[in-house]
């Protein structure tokens, strides 16, 4: 057998070039794993502070609604025909210029369209609604939701902090368009001896939702992204395991099916940051109840009549394609 001879030369020619390739591979997939992980962190938390800014939008917004209806709610003429009612004035008369400062509120903006006021036993004593804008075209259905305390002798059950905090209601559905209402507690000094006040009555006021649309459609600044809201019913500080959420506002791209469905909290883990504990953060996996695997940001809504929480998704391929494509050209340089 003829042996083949290599030169003690060629032997440490080769021994480096091994040495040397499998030295590079190595740093090549440390680098690539670190710089991919590290990346894809990054864009994660891109998706938390999208999140953060949705929820911000969402906030001024529904304190901006709020502070025009608590403005509403503190007019003298409600508050004094309330107290003269409680007093005994069932009159007609005695909510002529409550219904005239409701209305001249009504007729300037086209985001509210209606207004209920009622005593502090939940009977309704005025009802006003605008028929110059888009009020007169809500289905009686629609209406119906909207206005909690008169459902109140049926099957609705109003929250504990209620009289002091408020309720918000909906957003529903009206064909294309979302409407909502806000209901506050109104109290009066029932008389100019005492300086303390009392429960006179509520005012609710039914109002656009657009505006809150309007941001949760935008979802220009991630690629094949969506925008959620979801909610709870349970808006006390502590919310368990075994609560459920909805989408309150949903995306376009929602399946039909988990619009107006209550879902468990413990089978999502947005929900469960989110809502239950209140938290703001990002996962670059995990399902969700459609059984979708995507990308989140997530962040609660702070408005003391809601339990809610903005949610950015992306799909986790689309999410994983620049890191992806960051990993295949380090591998390769």
């Amino acid at each position: 057998m003829r042996v083949l001879k290599i030169g003690i030369r060629q032997q440490l020619i080769f021994l480096v070039l091994m040495v040397a390739l499998l030295s590079l591979m190595v740093l090549a997939i440390i680098t690539g794993v670190y710089f991919s992980a590290n990346y894809k962190n990054i864009r994660a938390d891109k998706l938390q502070v999208i999140a953060q800014l949705k929820a911000s939008q969402v906030e001024q917004n529904l304190n901006y609604l709020y502070y025009q209806v608590y403005w509403l709610s503190g007019r003298d003429t409600i508050e004094s025909s309330l107290v003269s009612y409680r007093a005994g004035n069932t009159t007609t008369n005695n909510f002529y210029n409550a219904a005239d400062t409701v209305q001249q509120f009504l007729s300037s903006s086209n985001t509210f369209s209606y207004v209920r006021l009622y005593d502090s036993r939940f009977e309704l004593v005025l009802n006003s609604s605008d028929y110059t804008t888009h009020g007169k075209h809500l289905p009686e259905d629609v209406l119906e939701e909207l206005f909690p305390l008169d459902m109140e002798n049926e099957n609705s059950t109003l929250p504990a902090n209620f009289d002091q905090d408020g309720l918000l209601t909906g957003p529903v559905a009206n064909d294309t368009s979302f409407i909502m209402s806000m209901t506050l507690p109104i109290y009066a000094s029932a008389s100019i001896l005492y300086d303390t006040t009392d429960l006179v009555g509520y005012l609710t006021t039914v109002m656009s939702a657009d505006s809150l649309t309007y941001i949760t459609n935008d979802s220009t600044a991630i690629t094949n992204g969506a925008v959620e809201i979801i909610a709870t019913n349970n808006t006390s500080k502590e919310i368990s395991y075994n609560s459920t959420f909805y989408y309150a506002l949903p995306s376009p791209n929602l399946p039909d099916w988990l619009i107006d469905t209550e879902l468990p909290i413990k089978k999502s883990y947005i929900a469960n940051q989110a809502l239950r504990l209140n938290k703001t953060g990002s996962t670059s996996k995990t399902k969700l109840v459609s059984g979708n695997v995507v990308a989140a940001g997530y962040c609660p809504i702070n408005f003391k009549m809601t339990r809610w929480a903005a949610i950015i998704e992306q799909p986790r391929s689309k999410f994983l394609e620049p890191s992806n494509r960051l990993a295949k050209i380090i591998v390769g340089v």
